[in-house]
């Protein structure tokens, strides 16, 4: 399979942890990352209250597995959004669809 010209390629780290001393793993909550995943959450709970129509709880559980899924594992590439060869995401259950929104 050949590989379009100008996707985007997945992220190196993700989550960025740290080792405390007594050996458990620490996330970094001020990162980019969780910065990201927050922002996500939020638009998405923003976006149910202004439609007065949805469930914000789906969308805040699932915002740090989407962001995951979007920069480290999908093939896209914005500019050619007809592209074949891209990955697709089907988030099937219809009341948590500001997630996806979000996503965008």
């Amino acid at each position: 399979m050949e590989r379009e010209r100008g996707w985007k390629s997945p992220g190196r780290s993700v989550i960025r942890c740290h080792q405390s001393n007594q050996g458990a793993t620490l996330v970094d909550y001020g990162s980019l990352t969780w910065r990201s995943i927050n922002a996500i959450r939020f638009l998405s709970v923003d976006g149910v209250q202004k439609a007065k129509s949805g469930h914000p709880g789906t969308p805040m559980a699932l915002a740090p597995l989407s962001y995951l899924l979007w920069t480290k594992y999908l093939r896209y590439n914005p500019k050619n959004p007809d592209w074949p060869g891209r990955d697709r995401f089907v988030l099937s259950c219809g009341h948590a669809s500001m997630l996806l929104y979000s996503l965008l």
